[in-house]
């Protein structure tokens, strides 16, 4: 077979596009920014592809291959040891069939990457099946830790929901512990994510390497927005963004209708569930579902919320509001994992229902306000939330991996780095 190298080879359960979920948006914007840095990169997915993909894609992208008899036999062993006799039970049932998992060995064999990295919650059972003796980094991006996910979503359920909740819980935790020790590391995008990675998951390295953003396509513009008008986007079938809505248009609008009228609210996001969908019947609100385009729903808007109680990683939506210099409503948990500035607040952050009420009034009231937090949340973003800072920083501690640094690197100081502890208190102040 013909040998096409590659310095990093990305595998993901699905393809990068669209950029409509976490996953996909780090995939792809990690991978076309190592390329443009000079990075030789392959992208495969083993799922089909749902839509064309843009051409800066496209060609890195390559086919997902069944791997051959010896190929499974390979990976098989790879899952053996302590352990081995679940692990291959779990793998059967999380992961793709045994050819298709034995395909990560045949693309590793044909491009002879230097790193692989997987995309998506069952990534640790694929790239664990790439043997060590192959000699190739197996990194795990994984962004957020899944347990701890599921147990912020468990706390802001029905008890009813609690059963297929722990079923989850349980997989995943499975899933992390003994798959992903045999990994060389994994990727948080938050000091807080990789401390977890490493102490509940079992990463044997972790490090935080925090969301870029696009600061060429989501940029400020200069129109006026409307009076008194909300909006928050994110997928509608994603339980962190369900929970949040839920909670706000029951807790909050209410308030914010009864002392403004005319207020707007606009809820955007593919895939809406019939509570979302409901929500539309109340006055104000609108469930505008999937859009061409979110930026002119954000420019217009008085204000972007993000009042979340459950999940983990970063937001996006955050850093994209940021970028477009719109100010920004967010609960604590919303920002976690970010790097806020000390001085003049960058977004107001609203921990109680009458912290929102008193904070929409004063945006609504005050567009030289919202001018002020647009254009501080649009410096800090351009500063903390580079997608070449964030490649960079994941080729550094690639090589520092064999060094006996390995293991300091993990909250070393630079642009998008810091540790847990500092980045709790500055979430607290």
């Amino acid at each position: 077979m013909a040998t096409d190298h590659r310095d990093i080879l990305i595998l993901s359960d699905r393809q990068l596009w669209p950029l409509d979920q976490g996953a996909r948006l780090r995939g792809y914007h990690m991978a076309t920014t190592l390329q443009s840095q000079g990075w030789r990169v392959g992208i495969s997915s083993w799922r089909q592809a749902e839509v064309d993909e843009p051409d800066e894609l496209a060609q890195l992208m390559t086919p997902w291959p069944q791997g051959a008899e010896n190929e499974q036999h390979h990976a098989l062993q790879a899952w053996s040891g302590l352990g081995g006799g679940v692990r291959k039970k779990l793998g059967d049932f999380l992961g793709p069939d045994l050819p298709t998992i034995a395909g990560a060995l045949a693309l590793v064999r044909q491009y002879q990457p230097k790193v692989v990295i997987g995309l998506g919650p069952h990534a640790p059972v694929l790239l664990s099946a790439i043997p060590s003796s192959f000699g190739v980094r197996r990194i795990w991006y994984a962004a957020d830790e899944l347990v701890n996910f599921h147990v912020s979503c468990l706390r802001r359920e029905s008890p009813r929901l609690w059963p297929q909740r722990l079923v989850k819980l349980g997989q995943h935790a499975a899933m992390e512990r003994l798959f992903l020790p045999l990994l060389d590391g994994a990727i948080g995008v938050s000091p807080r994510d990789a401390l977890l990675l490493r102490q509940v998951a079992g990463a044997r390295r972790a490090v935080c390497i925090r969301n870029g953003v696009d600061l060429g396509h989501f940029k400020p513009c200069p129109q006026e927005p409307d009076d008194c008008s909300l909006v928050f986007w994110g997928r509608m079938d994603f339980e962190p963004n369900i929970d949040a809505m839920l909670w706000f248009t029951q807790h909050v609008w209410p308030g914010v209708r009864g002392r403004r009228p005319g207020s707007k609210l606009r809820i955007i996001g593919k895939k809406p569930t019939p509570p979302i969908l409901a929500l539309a019947q109340q006055p104000g609100i609108e469930v505008l579902g999937e859009v061409e385009d979110l930026r002119p729903y954000a420019w217009s808007a008085s204000a972007v919320i993000a009042p979340m109680r459950c999940g983990g990683g970063i937001k996006n939506k955050l850093l994209e509001a940021a970028a477009m210099a719109r100010p920004i409503l967010a609960s604590p948990l919303a920002v976690r994992g970010l790097e806020l500035p000390a001085g003049p607040p960058t977004m107001l952050i609203c921990r109680k229902e009458t912290q929102w009420l008193e904070n929409i009034a004063r945006l609504f009231s005050s567009p030289s306000l919202q001018r002020d937090l647009g254009q501080r949340a649009r410096a800090w973003v351009a500063h903390m939330h580079n997608w070449d800072h964030a490649a960079a920083n994941l080729m550094a501690w690639i090589k520092e991996m064999d060094s006996s640094s390995a293991e300091r690197i993990l909250f070393k100081k630079a642009p998008g780095l810091s540790a847990l502890a500092e980045a709790d208190g500055k979430e607290a102040a």
